[in-house]
């Protein structure tokens, strides 16, 4: 099986007292990369794209990797697009909406 290619590595300096804290501070940015990787299907061969989140919790190195295919696009509606609606920023609503409808062309 081919190894998945690391879009992206996100790496949070600040120490966080806890995992909520941490991502409600940094949720915003990582569903803007997340809807980053989705473009990049556009632009390469790859099935699949990663992400790579590192950061400081609770005093404990954390690091996750977070991994997605081509064909799970429905993540950027139904997971995203009602964080960016509840903080109104309908410019993010249209680049999901756009995106996911020239994935699944």
């Amino acid at each position: 099986m081919p190894r998945t290619k690391i879009f992206k590595e996100l790496v949070f300096k600040k120490k966080y007292k806890s995992y909520h804290e941490f991502h409600n501070e940094n949720k915003e940015k990582i569903y803007k990369s997340i809807i980053e990787l989705f473009s990049e299907f556009q632009r390469v061969r790859n099935k699949t794209l990663s992400i790579t989140i590192s950061a400081k919790i609770e005093n404990i190195d954390w690091t996750t990797e977070l991994i997605f295919n081509k064909n799970e696009v429905e993540i950027l509606k139904k997971d995203l697009m009602g964080y960016f609606e509840d903080i109104e920023d309908y410019e993010t609503c249209s680049t999901i909406i756009s995106l996911s409808n020239n994935l699944t062309k």
